[in-house]
């Protein structure tokens, strides 16, 4: 992808706010998720998207980023509780693997977790799509086409679907898409000449 193609948030003020944008899996976690170490990224998505609807522009998702961002979530809470019991990281991995299903008790600890997160999206301003079958055999092109993983395949062909061609993302997943206008990211590298900010 053209590197001018790529905007970094803090968002530029001489950058034309889309009318538009479609949400990743990786901006909806890091907008629910409680970590300092990302926060400053939060707080630049958070305004980005405000400029949006500011502008009475829209903010829309799919079902399947839904999902996968409260699998997600709940994994990452899981995992820093058992870390805080003692377990290393990859005991804690491990044992989620091998105990999670098994353990109802365990698993009933967690469901708030998982209510408040749907409330919280209840609450944000913003378009959820349902997953279609038209967008599953678009995914498949995409997969082909590009070499993407199943999911992120699922998410374009959702957002391409509706007509999205901008696209919030965390990482850099679609940055050889041609079909995408435009990608608004949080710098996960040094930002492209002209764009440090």
């Amino acid at each position: 992808m053209n590197p001018n193609k790529i905007v970094y948030f803090p968002f530029p003020q001489h950058v034309k706010v889309p009318e538009k944008i479609f949400l990743d899996t990786s901006i909806v976690i890091l907008l629910m998720l409680s970590n300092p170490e990302f926060d400053h990224q939060k707080h630049y998505v958070q305004d980005f998207l405000k400029l949006i609807l500011d502008k009475k522009g829209e903010i829309a998702t799919c079902s399947h980023v839904i999902q996968e961002a409260s699998y997600v979530i709940l994994r990452s809470k899981i995992e820093d509780d058992l870390i805080m019991q003692g377990l290393t990281e990859v005991e804690a991995q491990n044992w989620i693997t091998t105990h999670y299903k098994k353990d109802k008790k365990f698993i009933d600890k967690y469901i708030p977790q998982i209510s408040i997160f749907c409330q919280w999206v209840s609450s944000q301003d913003w378009v959820i799509f349902p997953d279609t079958t038209d967008s599953m055999g678009k995914a498949v092109k995409l997969m082909e086409k590009y070499s993407l993983l199943p999911r992120d395949a699922f998410i374009l062909a959702n957002a391409f679907d509706r007509k999205y061609k901008s696209i919030a993302v965390k990482d850099k997943d679609f940055n050889n898409i041609d079909e995408i206008d435009m990608v608004y990211s949080p710098r996960y590298d040094k930002p492209p000449k002209g764009q440090e900010g």
